[in-house]
């Protein structure tokens, strides 16, 4: 991969994940004996004194030759047995413990990024042996003193990068049985929810509504809690949640909270994704007897909103509390002269209670641990949260993928600042007098990807929080100036691939494509139109404009999918996904994208500005020219402007960026048209592209392939290719009577993103399988499979492969299926 390029990266890195991953299965067999199941090969004898110099190898070349910039790898051996022990001493944490650890870490009152000393470390074993959060393997070691060196570093590795929040038990009250599953849902799969004022009519009330973070990318979102019906739900400006607040459904949503103080919700986020599907995704209201809210306003539909938060430093707070299920909250809060008073929620007020206190600075901490039933933790100065990017669980830790970084909320007090040295921080509500301060961040040129970043009044450091960033690489690839795609969608970082219509590799012509005609009045939708009139207030071209204005002709995908938002916005228009916008202008030409491995888009690129032929006349014969690349506003102006040249336009939505076609009298006056306008002009791609591009055959010969046994993925599904859908299924083998079949799941590593994985049948119930970087071609493999299937008896349908391509010579239309979103040129 391009992040290791000239990094003398070791070659042993794929032997020491086998020897991770056979630590970390949960089987009786034994370490030697798994490495042998995985991969199906007997141990050799004479290697543990070489497995034993390779852990010393990347640590020295971790430490001393890379500097940390892929992280510190520390020499750890766990247990009696030493070759074995390296690699336990890797596989430790669960991702359940991450959550554990935190609350570990708060009922032992401990500050994040603080040192931990060895009478803390005792407390913190003693403590974990004995917690039902905490995993039986991450006790066991607890319970070793043999562990103690190894899991002090481990500690003091997670107490570097936490920042101080403590997960809430959703049975925090209930009996040790239940509370086993507390983590068993992540915590962004919870709802939380909202009280805002409703003034329309002449007394005013409060509605409430829910909200959840936004993990998946979609249109036309809506969430049914419980039995209630579905109501539509909206992202957030800002793109780091989903809220829905109906003044005309409260009744049922109040039956939902009512429950919801006994039992726990299970409840619906569904939404559809860009082929048109409807997917629908598990989410749930936790039970909780008490909910701690503050007016905030994340996004411009929730003024004069309450919030569901964390208890906040200092100020008003409101306790949204069950009468039946925390019926002495009231007495509790006078006993201890807490001063309060009680609010007004209407008819909510049958089974819930409103408080507000005036100034939380004056609880004790065992008073806050009270109040909402929870462990206690050490008081804090100030707080830094990491809201919304795009995190990713591995090796058991998070990181944040530098593509999509989040948010940083802090509370603190008015004068404090973020400080980071490789960060640059910039206020998103700058003047503005909030309770919580957001900001946007950065990465300075050069930077690590290992940052401390302190909130600090004057010389006082208030309080820190660790973060990590994906290398530039790891599931990504490395930036450059330089970009095309190869003939199989793969990334190249020099021009000799394809990029917009232009392909940088010479071919020889050969074959020639005769042009159709068309009349002129197809070639637009109505009435006369204005180039630059429709250019200016569409959000497709203003985007493209503002991508071509970067230094080096790139956004990473967080800040292009930010942008989108923000155009939108600025139209009134909430119902946009980013990524469909995105995904819309690569099959036009107009941006390229750069993905990972694993097909997540990482990279948006700036394509050259471009005029080029097609195989196309008008009823005078002249040739008809496309437009394609990352257009300026001014070169759309330009355009319209110039002499002898006749604009067609096929105006569509505010969103979708119309189809330009020109045409001019012979190919010199469309060469000074491209001077004029600062265009390339490419002659036919179309012919150059069929050449070009690579086969099905050759395709699935490039692919990486790899065997796969015993894998059950969180949503998981196969492609129908009778109908062009996909559909759940209970396992990822491959149906003995085709050849290959496509499946779509929710990556184990990041919460929301799905991958598209094709299986291949080699018989005898064994399939090998390769991640798909594109689904188009994924599609286009398993629905040939699929043809070549029922070619063959007893279908016997002759002329199902190869794949039908209807085509309308009168009007020159190429039909294909819609799943397999074809290149436009």
């Amino acid at each position: 991969m391009c992040i290791y390029k000239n990094r003398n990266a070791p070659t042993y890195l794929p032997y020491i994940a086998l020897w991770v991953l056979a630590s970390s299965e949960e089987v009786t067999t034994g370490f030697y004996s798994t490495v042998c199941e995985l991969i199906s090969e007997p141990f050799p004898n004479n290697v543990r004194e070489l497995m034993g110099n390779t852990w010393s190898d990347l640590e020295h070349w971790s430490k001393y030759q890379q500097k940390g910039s892929f992280g510190y790898f520390s020499l750890n051996v766990l247990g009696a047995h030493k070759f074995v022990g390296l690699a336990n001493a890797q596989a430790i944490v669960t991702v359940r413990d991450l959550e554990g650890i935190k609350r570990l870490f708060g009922s032992c009152r401990l500050h994040p990024g603080q040192s931990l000393n060895d009478t803390q470390l005792t407390q913190l074993l003693e403590h974990g042996e004995h917690s039902h959060y905490i995993s039986n393997r991450l006790k066991a070691a607890m319970r070793s003193k043999d562990y103690r060196v190894h899991l002090k570093r481990l500690l003091s590795s997670y107490l570097e990068f936490w920042d101080g929040r403590v997960p809430k038990s959703t049975n925090s009250y209930s009996s040790h049985k239940n509370a086993q599953t507390v983590f068993h849902q992540g915590e962004n799969d919870e709802l939380s929810i909202i009280l805002k004022l409703n003034d329309e009519d002449d007394t005013t009330c409060w509605d409430l509504g829910w909200r959840l973070p936004a993990t998946v990318t979609g249109l036309n979102y809506a969430i049914k809690v419980g039995d209630n019906d579905e109501l539509e739900a909206k992202l957030e400006l800002s793109g780091t949640h989903i809220n829905s607040i109906s003044s005309t459904k409260q009744t049922k949503a109040k039956i939902a909270l009512n429950q919801s103080a006994e039992k726990q919700i299970d409840s619906i986020l569904s939404y559809t994704e860009s082929d048109g599907e409807r997917i629908v995704r598990k989410i749930y209201l936790r039970q909780d007897k008490v909910r701690v809210l503050i007016w905030d306003s994340p996004d411009p539909s929730l003024h004069d909103s309450l919030l569901e938060r964390e208890m906040p430093l200092e100020g008003l707070v409101f306790l949204l509390y069950s009468r039946s299920e925390y019926s002495n909250l009231e007495r509790y809060l006078t006993n201890e002269k807490i001063e309060h008073t009680s609010e007004d929620i209407g008819d909510l007020s049958d089974h819930w209670g409103l408080i507000c206190i005036k100034d939380t600075a004056k609880l004790t901490p065992e008073q806050r641990a009270e109040i909402v039933d929870e462990d206690i933790s050490a008081p804090a100065k100030a707080r830094i949260r990491f809201v919304g990017g795009r995190s990713i669980i591995g090796a058991g830790s998070k990181k944040y993928a530098y593509y999509d970084l989040p948010i940083i909320e802090l509370e603190a007090p008015t004068k404090a600042e973020l400080t980071s040295s490789g960060l640059t921080f910039e206020e998103l509500d700058e003047g503005k007098h909030v309770s919580i301060k957001r900001y946007k961040f950065s990465l300075n040129e050069g930077s690590g990807s290992v940052f401390k970043i302190k909130a600090r009044l004057g010389d006082e450091d208030l309080c820190v929080a660790g973060l990590q960033i994906l290398a530039t690489g790891g599931l990504a690839t490395a930036q450059s100036t330089s970009f095309s795609i190869d003939k199989y969608g793969r990334i190249l970082t020099d021009d000799s691939g394809l990029r917009g219509a232009d392909i940088g590799e010479a071919l020889s012509s050969g074959l020639d494509i005769n042009s159709f005609q068309v009349d002129e009045n197809n070639l637009t939708n109505g009435a006369a139109l204005q180039v630059f009139e429709c250019m200016e207030s569409n959000v497709s071209s203003l985007f493209i404009d503002s991508i071509a204005t970067t230094n080096k002709g790139s956004m990473n995908y967080g800040v292009a999918r930010d942008q989108i938002r923000r155009l939108a916005n600025n139209f009134g228009i909430d119902d946009i996904e980013p990524a469909l916008l995105i995904r819309e202008l690569r099959r036009r030409g107009h941006v390229e994208v750069e993905t990972n491995v694993k097909g997540h888009m990482v990279r948006v690129c700036s394509v050259p500005p471009t005029l080029y032929s097609l195989p196309i006349k008008d009823s005078k014969q002249h040739q008809l020219y496309g437009v394609c690349g990352s257009l300026r506003l001014q070169q759309w102006k330009q355009l319209e402007q110039v002499a002898n040249c006749r604009v067609f336009i096929d105006k569509t939505t505010s969103n979708k960026l119309p189809a330009i076609r020109i045409s001019s009298d012979g190919f010199l006056a469309i060469t000074e048209i491209a001077q004029l306008c600062n265009f390339q002009v490419v002659d036919l791609p179309a012919q150059k592209l069929s050449q070009w591009l690579g086969s099905i055959q050759e395709t699935k010969e490039n692919l990486s392939w790899y065997p796969e046994q015993g894998f059950c993925p969180n949503y998981l599904e196969r492609l129908n290719p009778s109908r062009g859908v996909f559909n759940e299924t209970e396992n990822i083998l491959v149906d003995k009577s085709r050849k290959f079949e496509l499946f779509k799941y929710e990556d184990p590593k990041i919460q929301g993103m799905r991958v598209y994985k094709l299986g291949e049948n080699l018989g005898d119930g064994v399939s090998k399988y390769s991640f798909i970087h594109d689904s188009r071609w994924g599609v286009w493999i398993a629905m040939g499979a699929f043809a070549e299937f029922i070619k063959n008896p007893p279908y016997s349908i002759l002329d199902a492969s190869p794949w039908p391509i209807p085509y309308d010579k009168v009007t020159g239309c190429l039909w294909l299926p819609a799943r397999m979103e074809p290149l436009l040129l």
